[in-house]
């Protein structure tokens, strides 16, 4: 049996970030992926629950998250601690009769999705309706990857500030900002303050901090200058805390930062069938088969990833997890360049498919190697195979963070990928974000890969 983690095993950072978050009624926790944020949130909120309960009360948590974060993330992470393991965790999912017979489970903390948020809402209101309720039954919400509301007349933007409207506590969870992801702070720090800090507007904002300026027709804000920068910092230092991870992590230059997904219930039965008999049928005409415990091994790891090719060679879909993970750590990581390690032809065209702006990068082509060391913090995705990763190809002035949607298996091609980023020059903590399925053949690869 694996032994829970204490608090012990917190790093000084997390201890202090909890503290802060704990005393702060309404606070906004800057830390970059990997950092923590949610062990650090977990354990304010199981603090905060013995509080409440030495003062005769019951203190109950809302968190909204992306989708794909939604339905175990926070559970998984509060079973890992042994001092976070008797918080209830229920998320709120499934459809409209589901939400509701979960809704009545006696639980510390309820996450729902930005994309139900709506119609939860709207549940939540009929619910307290028919109860004939005075109270609103949440003292704390809480936002994961709130860089989400950069848009302050977005609809969960609005959704987000009436919900945080009943509520004493409130704590949002997101990147470590770029210089060009700065103008998203607005609409964050108003949720929290009303508007006292940064102003009323939006407009109001970029007037005070930052320069616009127009080239063939795009828009592109960045802050004034760095003493603007500095008066920004101090302006939201009382409710707002940074960590970087380069600052907080001991990692020798790599950081490396495990993001979770697990398989639908069919891919799950597909999965295990498949590992057992060596042959599975995905639809009447098309089934996969391996002759061998090699060939088997690929097979799952393509499962894994979310489509594996039949026996006709056919891509087949199978599930949508890792893409969904893949799209919200792209999100969170904006507006930073990113490069995406894909090991399997049939990941790589559907990642190109979904990702918007998504680029296929061979390795060989100067003009987009140019683009990507030229212009680092502007969104670009580069697609790239670990294999098409050259010796003595140098990426490390525009970015410094790597995807690995399909791990691979070839530690050689790995450590290349890596050293494209990590790298003399490279300005910042190089982070390898691995993309993992849990009960999969990932976490025999993963394991082996950085042993």
């Amino acid at each position: 049996m694996v032994s829970k983690l204490t608090r012990k095993d917190m790093h000084d950072y997390q201890v202090d970030a909890y503290g802060k978050i704990l005393n702060g009624r309404r606070s906004l926790l800057l830390a970059d992926m990997g950092c923590g944020k949610s062990i650090i949130t977990l354990t304010a909120i199981a603090d905060m629950m013995d509080v409440y309960k030495t003062n005769g009360k019951r203190l109950k948590v809302l968190i909204v998250a992306p989708p794909s974060v939604t339905n175990n993330v926070w559970e998984q992470e509060a079973e890992l601690w042994e001092h976070t393991r008797h918080i209830k965790v229920v998320p709120l999912v499934g459809t409209a009769e589901q939400r509701a017979r979960k809704m009545e489970i006696d639980a510390d903390i309820n996450v729902v999705s930005f994309n139900n948020l709506k119609k939860w809402s709207l549940d939540l209101q009929k619910k307290l309706a028919e109860e004939k309720a005075t109270e609103f039954p949440y003292q704390w919400v809480v936002v994961d990857e709130s860089g989400m509301l950069r848009t302050p007349s977005s609809q969960r933007t609005r959704l987000v500030n009436k919900l945080c409207a009943y509520v004493p506590r409130i704590t949002l969870l997101t990147a470590t900002p770029v210089p060009k992801s700065e103008y998203n702070l607005f609409s964050q720090i108003k949720i929290l303050d009303g508007g006292k800090r940064l102003g009323k507007t939006q407009q109001q904002f970029r007037e005070r901090y930052f320069t616009v300026t127009t080239h063939d027709g795009v828009e592109t804000i960045n802050i004034r200058d760095a003493e603007c920068r500095q008066k920004l910092i101090e302006r939201i230092a009382d409710i707002s805390f940074r960590y970087d991870a380069k600052d907080h992590l001991p990692s020798k230059g790599v950081i490396n930062n495990t993001v979770w997904c697990s398989l639908s219930n069919s891919a799950r039965m597909l999965y295990d069938e498949f590992f057992e008999e060596f042959i599975a049928w995905l639809e009447e005409t098309s089934v996969i088969d391996a002759v061998n415990s090699g060939v088997r091994f690929g097979r799952l790891h393509q499962i894994a990833n979310g489509t594996v090719k039949d026996t006709e060679g056919n891509v087949r879909i199978v599930h949508s997890g890792k893409l969904d993970r893949l799209l919200d750590t792209i999100d969170a990581l904006a507006p930073r360049n990113v490069l995406v390690a894909y090991t399997h032809v049939g990941d790589r065209d559907r990642i190109l498919d979904v990702v918007e702006g998504s680029v296929h990068f061979k390795g060989s082509s100067k003009k987009k190697l140019k683009r990507w060391n030229e212009n680092p913090d502007s969104g670009l995705v580069y697609v790239l195979s670990p294999a098409s990763a050259a010796h003595g190809l140098n990426m490390q002035k525009g970015g410094s963070d790597i995807i690995c949607y399909g791990i691979p298996t070839n530690s050689d091609e790995y450590t290349q990928l890596i050293g494209r980023v990590n790298r003399q020059g490279q300005q910042r903590a190089v982070s390898v974000h691995h993309i993992m399925t849990r009960g999969t053949v990932d976490e025999q690869i993963y394991n082996t890969i950085l042993r």
